[in-house]
């Protein structure tokens, strides 16, 4: 009989949210009440970044020696091979990956580096790795599948299953969704596919826990398993995205400001769009925030930089001022000496 299981993922999206941070031990803490609220797995976070590394190993060694209960938790990587090659050798059982499928992240995330035939390559080359390495259990993401057309989504389903993954992620990156259209495309899409399905929902219009309720009703109309994603709270990535969304604002934005018109002047100190630069961030965004404080980083401290504002946001758990981000900037040679054997 088809089962509903439920994969939260706080620690990985959750913590992608603006301003929204928590310290590798509350990470921790959250594994810990997700094991005592019977949650079937955590998607603990990202095992291929440097600074998250240590506290995989502590939550998988707390996992084995049975903390959490009957938690299973999961690494989230991107779908390219060196992504997976970092990850597996921690001891990872269980692992998500990661692609764009639809045509405007094609087009406008990856900017003619990937078409769609390279997408279902590097995806499935990810997920043999994966499995070569001894990963039990493979989901595989099609980011911004509310978006893709029903014809390559199931193509895409196809390869990855044939490629030894478990189910696939069907996200719902922009929170565009509805319930009639999420559940009717979740049971053509398991019943076509034939594998079991994940439920990604986003809350843009209201809408997660409704699309949520609505795709595991469709694969479970197709006699399929599903895994139903959540977070604690409600929170979830949006700014988190920031690199994605530089490239082109409308690759994780439903409407913007030329849809809607512009915010209120006393709604914010900061008009636009704030763009932030932590743990999880990434280089455009990054060199977003320093070129608007007017830091001057030359091309052999840059990766120094960018590793030390991710290191002190996650040791100070919360954003970083512009004066820290300027002091990190001018001095990272004398400040690299806070974080002994942790820089690449």
């Amino acid at each position: 009989m088809a089962a509903v299981h439920f994969l939260d993922v706080t620690n990985r999206d959750g913590v992608q949210t603006a301003r929204i941070n928590l310290s590798k031990f509350g990470k921790t803490m959250v594994n810990l009440y997700l094991g005592k609220l019977g949650v079937s797995q955590s998607e603990l976070g990202f095992p291929f970044l440097f600074h998250e590394v240590p506290y995989v190993r502590a939550n998988l060694a707390l996992a084995k020696a049975g903390a959490f209960g009957d938690l299973k938790l999961s690494g989230w990587a991107r779908a390219v091979v060196a992504d997976v090659e970092r990850s597996v050798p921690l001891g990872l059982e269980h692992m998500n990956l990661s692609i764009s499928t639809s045509e405007q992240m094609i087009r406008h995330k990856f900017r003619g580096r990937l078409d769609r035939a390279s997408v279902l390559e590097e995806m499935t080359a990810a997920a043999r790795a994966a499995k070569r390495a001894g990963v039990a259990t493979l989901g595989v993401n099609a980011e911004d599948a509310s978006r893709t057309d029903d014809g390559y989504l199931l193509e895409f389903a196809q390869a990855a299953r044939e490629a030894g993954a478990d189910r696939v992620r069907y996200c719902d990156t922009i929170g565009g969704d509805s319930p009639a259209r999420i559940r009717e495309r979740f049971a053509n899409l398991a019943a076509s596919a034939g594998i079991a399905l994940e439920t990604h929902c986003h809350n843009d219009l209201g809408m997660a826990v409704a699309n949520s309720v609505a795709g595991a009703l469709g694969t479970l109309d197709a006699g399929r398993d599903v895994w139903v994603n959540t977070c604690v709270n409600g929170i979830g990535e949006r700014a988190g995205n920031a690199d994605g969304a530089l490239k082109d604002r409308h690759n994780y934005e439903l409407y913007d400001d030329e849809t809607l018109g512009p915010f209120p002047h006393d709604w914010h100190t900061t008009e636009g769009r704030v763009v932030l630069t932590g743990e999880y961030g990434g280089k455009a965004g990054f060199r977003h925030v320093t070129d608007g404080l007017g830091v001057q980083i030359g091309p052999a401290d840059e990766e120094l930089v960018f590793q030390l504002v991710q290191l002190t946001n996650a040791a100070t758990g919360r954003p970083l001022c512009d004066d820290e981000l300027r002091l990190l900037a001018t001095y990272p040679h004398e400040l690299a000496l806070l974080y002994p054997g942790q820089l690449a």
